[in-house]
């Protein structure tokens, strides 16, 4: 994936992007014929750009031989993507692929929406027997933040029970949205090893996975040696979408010198004596692959040339430019008012002193 080498997760973001000014909207997306009509797609999200005939028009994706042909050589890109509330309750992350869409792993994975259509009702609900008398979870209990780690907190699929509408329910009586299972399949091929908990202002997480899943449709094989690019992306402050942070790419050793290095170990876990390696996130702000490929972005020539990020821009700067794009409407019609209001001071200047002029000719 050399696009992503050099670029990271800028390549991901294309036109008309969900939560982008001028997203496409769902009825755009139901109508086409690959992405709404046969994936069941509902809006643009994360695609690399030669899944597209031309990258600044998300619909114009390339014929389905040549997409199945791009993920057997491998142009797709392994998405880990763990949750502190629908997957870690379960010891799990949520394995995904990018390619012409995101999607998950073949499989199920670690959560379901806990709502049945038909019925205008929750599906499940907790079950007493398995929960110490609970059918539900206390609102003030969630919106006061009482609930710690060793308290229940979720719905779990194996704690739970078809939801009954006749039971004694209380004000306050209260089931996730999300429900939460172990998956199966491809999709559950990432475990949290122990227990990943926040702590001190921390997220301390262990994630892993076999070096070679055996599924090359579905994930990145491992191999001792190899340098590998990695990008990584944390959302906070309980944002989901595109307000997150994110990296520039970073290349990983296995065994090998790169931005930072993994070395082999015996046991059952590292003694963890290595130097941390920090990695520096910067909001990205509305910054698509189309707009760096425009005129609009003064550096889309280095582009062309195939010049990497890391060599032209430090994260301060894109941070500094994300913010730019983000507020890019607001910032360019204060720009015209500013010109207006210089031309008319410099035209009322010029009439001034012609008027000052003209009396002290007479």
């Amino acid at each position: 994936m050399p696009d992503f080498e050099k670029y990271g997760g800028y390549i991901l973001v294309g036109d008309r992007m969900r939560f982008f000014t001028g997203e496409a909207t769902p009825k755009e997306v139901a109508a086409h014929p690959y992405l709404g009509q046969k994936k069941k797609q509902a809006e643009v999200g994360k695609h690399l750009p030669e899944t597209r005939a031309d990258v600044a028009d998300w619909a114009s994706v390339v014929p389905e031989p040549q997409l199945q042909a791009q993920r057997k050589a491998g142009y797709f890109l392994d998405l880990w993507h763990w949750r502190a509330h629908r997957s870690n309750p379960v010891g799990k992350s949520d394995d995904q692929v990018v390619a012409e869409a995101r999607y998950g792993d073949e499989g199920k994975g670690p959560f379901f929406n806990n709502w049945d259509g038909d019925k205008k009702q929750p599906l499940l609900m907790l079950d007493p027997e398995k929960t110490g008398g609970k059918a539900a979870l206390g609102w003030d209990d969630l919106a006061g933040g009482k609930l710690g780690f060793d308290d229940l907190y979720y719905l779990r699929e194996d704690q739970a029970k078809p939801f009954d509408p006749k039971h004694a329910w209380k004000n306050g009586d209260t089931l996730p949205r999300r429900a939460l299972r172990a998956g199966e399949g491809s999709r559950a091929d990432i475990s949290v090893h122990g227990l990943a908990r926040w702590k001190d202002g921390y997220w301390d997480v262990t994630l892993v996975r076999r070096m070679d899943t055996g599924r090359p449709l579905d994930d990145k094989a491992f191999a001792d040696s190899r340098v590998y690019t990695v990008g990584f992306s944390v959302h906070r402050d309980a944002f989901g979408s595109r307000w997150h942070y994110v990296s520039l790419p970073q290349r990983l050793g296995l065994s090998r010198r790169g931005d930072f290095r993994a070395a082999r170990f015996s046991g059952a876990e590292p003694k963890w004596e290595q130097d941390w390696f920090t990695v520096t996130l910067f909001y990205p702000g509305q910054v698509s692959w189309p707009l760096l490929n425009s005129s609009r972005h003064a550096g889309a020539e280095n582009i062309r040339k195939g010049i990497p990020v890391r060599l032209r821009h430090s994260e301060i700067q894109l941070a500094h430019y994300g913010i730019e794009m983000e507020f890019y409407d607001a910032i360019r019609r204060q720009w015209l008012y500013t010109l207006l209001a210089g031309v008319l001071l410099i035209a009322g200047f010029g009439l001034a002193l012609n008027l000052l002029l003209a009396r002290k000719e007479r």
